[in-house]
């Protein structure tokens, strides 16, 4: 998405950018106090596992050390998620003087916007994975297919981006190649999410009035939370696009504060987002707790109904990393 934006004191965009830079510049600071809050809170909750009985049962029976636990690909995602959106915003919210600065800041900034966008996917499906091989396995292979498509579009779209930023004539080349490439990036990711929110729907579906057992508690969790966080990413995604087009015409269609609107939902989706997913790594822990509680009360009952038995079961049907 191209982020760049000149006009003069006599171009009618003037107060239009204007009220996007103020817009910005306070954005920047939420972002940042909303990172630190985000990855302390991702901090504690890493240490809850820590210092968890079952946690600790579980490293040891499968001989696995807490490093390990740490550094799952969810958890190595979400702080990535953090850093980068932190770091675009940041930069493109740098005012200078010097062209060149200006060139290579909304460049950096533009290409860590694009690598978040293919970082969101990655998370997607690795987050959504349990579900989708539970209900329709052959999917995966579509998916995949489509995840490197994806990732293939978004780096693309880098180096069109960073010449469209050298060459700022509206009628430029490089600028119609970013604008086509990025269309069909758009739309494969929407196509990807869509498939992926489907699947997740259809599997509330399938569990709706039955009693939810251990393994589907997780599961549903990881459903609703992913269902919340399509939407809250097609909000961001529909925002970009539209300040993208209505900003290529030569005469603005909306009003200021409609496009300042759309530059603060679009600076600030990405925080809703990973404030989601950390909501969500709360709940699939509490789902966890509750289950073990639950599991340790059935095996207690089990053992004074018959005490001469040796029970010796394992209560993990899946797991999906916390």
């Amino acid at each position: 998405m191209n982020r760049t934006a000149n006009a003069t004191d006599t171009d009618p965009w003037t107060p239009y950018f204007d009220k996007a830079a103020i817009a910005t510049d306070y954005d920047t600071y939420i972002t940042g106090v909303c990172s630190v809050l985000e990855l302390l809170s991702l901090a504690c909750l890493i240490f809850l596992d820590k210092i968890s009985p079952q946690e600790r049962r579980e490293r040891a029976n499968e001989n696995k050390s807490y490093r390990k636990k740490i550094w799952t690909t969810i958890n190595l995602i979400l702080v990535f998620l953090i850093v980068v959106n932190l770091a675009s915003i940041a930069l493109y919210d740098v005012h200078s003087t010097d062209p060149v600065v200006t060139l290579a800041t909304n460049a950096t900034s533009q290409t860590l916007f694009y690598i978040f966008a293919f970082s969101v996917a990655l998370y997607t499906y690795y987050r959504s994975h349990p579900i989708i091989v539970s209900i329709q396995p052959r999917a995966v292979v579509y998916l995949r297919a489509t995840l490197w498509l994806v990732g293939l579009l978004s780096i693309t779209e880098i180096p069109l981006s960073v010449l469209s930023n050298m060459d700022a004539t509206v009628d430029s080349v490089w600028n119609a190649a970013l604008a086509d490439v990025t269309l069909v990036s758009e739309i494969i990711n929407f196509l990807f999410d869509a498939s992926i929110l489907l699947l997740l729907a259809k599997y509330l579906t399938m569990i709706s009035g039955i009693v939810v057992g251990m393994d589907m508690g997780r599961l549903s969790i990881i459903s609703r939370y992913g269902i919340a966080s399509f939407v809250t990413y097609q909000v961001f995604l529909a925002s970009s696009v539209a300040l993208y087009l209505v900003s290529e015409a030569d005469i603005p269609a909306i009003p200021v504060w409609v496009f300042a609107a759309l530059t603060h939902v679009q600076n600030l989706a990405p925080s809703v987002y990973i404030v989601i997913q950390i909501a969500m790594k709360r709940s699939l822990q509490l789902e966890r707790q509750r289950e073990n509680e639950s599991a340790g009360e059935i095996l207690r009952t089990d053992r004074d109904r018959t005490p001469v038995k040796t029970l010796s079961s394992s209560n993990r049907i899946i797991t999906s990393e916390n």
